[in-house]
C-alpha cells in the first residue's frame, strides 16, 4: 500500500475517533456536543495553519487532506517549527483526545472504541507515513 493509502486510513480513523466523541457528548448535552464540534474544527484549523502550512512537502502530503486545506490558507514559508507551532498542534490532539473524556468514560465501551481509533491513528500516521517522509523539519520523521 501506498503512504497515501495509509494517510487516508489514519484520516478515516481520526474522523471516526472524533464521530465517537460527538456521539458520546450528544447524549448528555447538545451545547457542549456544539462546543466540541466549533472547537475541533477551530483547532484543526489551527493545527493546520501552524504545521502543515510550513511542510515543504505539503504538495505531496501523505495525509492528504491536510495537505489540501493548506492552499486555502495564507502560504507560509517551509523552515524548523518554532514552539508556537508546536502548541498549536499539541492543542488540536490534545482538545480532540481530552475533551470528551468526562463524558465517554461513562460509557467504557465508548471510551476503549475512542482511544482505539485515536491510538489507531497516531500509530498508523507514525509507523506507515512519517517513515522517509521528505518534511526535514518534522520531529516524527525517521528514515
Amino acid at each position: 500500500m501506498s503512504k497515501k493509502t495509509y494517510g487516508i486510513i489514519g484520516l478515516v480513523m481520526y474522523i471516526a475517533a472524533f464521530l465517537v466523541g460527538l456521539y458520546g457528548i450528544l447524549q448528555y448535552s447538545i451545547t457542549t456536543t456544539g462546543i466540541y464540534l466549533v472547537g475541533t474544527t477551530a483547532a484543526y484549523l489551527i493545527f493546520v495553519y501552524a504545521f502543515c502550512a510550513k511542510c515543504p512537502v505539503r504538495d505531496n502530503c501523505n495525509h492528504v487532506l491536510m495537505g489540501m486545506v493548506t492552499h486555502l490558507m495564507p502560504g507560509r514559508t517551509a523552515r524548523a517549527y518554532s514552539i508556537s507551532d508546536l502548541l498549536g498542534t499539541l492543542l488540536f490532539f490534545g482538545f480532540v483526545a481530552l475533551f470528551p473524556q468526562y463524558w465517554l468514560i461513562r460509557n467504557p465501551t465508548l471510551m476503549l472504541v475512542f482511544w482505539v481509533l485515536f491510538l489507531g491513528n497516531l500509530a498508523i500516521t507514525y509507523f506507515m507515513c512519517c517513515k522517509e517522509c521528505g518534511n526535514i523539519y518534522c520531529l516524527l520523521r525517521y528514515e
